[in-house]
């Protein structure tokens, strides 16, 4: 599971600065939707549902690929048995992320069908 998480985030790292930008852009527009004196013009509840949707899809995708990009690798017999230690612990760490992660997904994509629906 981890080399899946490693390959995804390293095939993402390319567009880790539009992933930025668009989601710098998407926190500006949502911002102003909220707040009713920066409002000029009522854009309707359809953009600001997409865009809220596409900022937890950009945020998701962000985090993948920081915390998946570099995890350490399993060493030989040649290294201490202290060190083989904190890498295995390292590593089941990065597991349960993986797990945090699959879930997260999962559950964004239940709520990008749920709010997709209402609309």
């Amino acid at each position: 599971m981890l080399i899946l998480f490693s390959k995804i985030a390293q095939q993402l790292h390319p567009y880790l600065r539009s992933v930025h930008l668009l989601l710098m852009v998407l926190i500006v527009f949502l911002i102003t939707q909220f707040i009713p004196a920066l409002k000029s013009e009522s854009i309707g509840d359809t953009h600001t549902v997409l865009s809220f949707l596409l900022c937890l899809w950009l945020l998701l995708v962000h985090t993948i690929t920081v915390v998946f990009n570099d995890f350490p690798d399993l060493t030989g017999e040649q290294a201490s048995r202290f060190k083989r230690y904190k890498i295995k612990l390292q590593r089941a760490g990065y597991y349960i992320l993986a797990l945090v992660f699959t879930l997260l997904t999962l559950v964004i994509t239940f709520l990008t069908f749920r709010l997709i629906n209402v609309l």
